[in-house]
């Protein structure tokens, strides 16, 4: 085991790298920030959705939510690579610039931002400086 010393100097490095951390935090106040988070996924994205289905009237009976055709005839006879196609949606990376600090709370861990801040409740946020914010 270390001699006590040695623990007394590695706490008090730590502490010192918590204030200069808390230091940092306090002169961002008023900076402007962007948040990166992880958006919430939404649901499965049907194909009406995407693309509005069959025409509404003209005869049309029964074809108002059908897809219509995937693909051309017999030539190329296949579809085509991008293809829009059912799907899930959301779950995206998204990134919300021109966020500013509006105080910070080191008692209770609180980073206040004034803005809107994506994501879900409780989720994970990564806070950055803007890029080519002025200085």
């Amino acid at each position: 085991m270390p001699p006590v010393a040695d623990l007394f100097h590695q706490l008090e490095r730590i502490l010192e790298e918590q204030l200069a951390g808390l230091r940092e935090l306090l002169s961002l106040m008023g900076a402007q920030e962007e948040a990166l988070v992880t958006g919430q996924p939404d649901r499965i994205r049907p194909l009406v959705r995407l693309q509005g289905g069959g025409p509404a009237s003209h005869g049309a009976s029964k074809f108002h939510r059908e897809p219509g055709s995937g693909g051309a005839s017999s030539y190329p006879g296949h579809i085509f690579k991008g293809k829009t196609m059912p799907g899930r949606m959301g779950g995206e990376r998204v990134t919300v610039k021109n966020l500013s600090v509006a105080g910070v709370d080191p008692e209770n861990n609180l980073l206040l931002i004034r803005g809107a801040v994506p994501g879900p409740r409780n989720g994970l946020l990564m806070i950055r400086k803007r890029a080519g914010a002025p200085r």
